[in-house]
């Protein structure tokens, strides 16, 4: 569980990397509220799991608060979508010890960029 301002600035938000039968996704809590929670970037368990030396599997995802410099530094690092003006905070969602992406709310749509861990 983090939080951060992920809607606006001054508005606490939490977010929740949550599991429900074989899927994992972030769900956000707006001004910590759990009226009308968010849920997005779901994928399967299988893609987040990785097995141990002694056989024993574990959930590798994990997510993180970013901040504008974090943002930008891996927009001109990888490339994509211009990012619009950041006045608030975005999620990065990875896999322990692999490449990871960054998520920024903006005029309600989630917008992405690749980053690294």
């Amino acid at each position: 569980m983090i939080h951060g301002e992920f809607a606006k600035p001054g508005q606490t938000d939490w977010a929740v990397l949550r599991q429900i039968g074989r899927t994992t996704s972030i769900w956000i809590f707006w001004n910590g509220s759990e009226i009308k929670p968010t849920r997005f970037a779901s994928s399967s368990i299988e893609s987040s799991t990785e097995f141990t030396e002694d056989g024993r599997t574990g959930n590798m995802r994990g997510i993180s608060t970013v901040g504008k410099r974090q943002i930008m530094a891996s927009y001109r690092l990888f490339g994509g979508t211009k990012p619009p003006p950041i006045d608030h905070q975005g999620i990065d969602d990875g896999l322990a010890g692999k490449a990871s992406g960054i998520n920024y709310l903006y005029r309600g749509k989630w917008i992405g960029w690749a980053s690294s861990d």
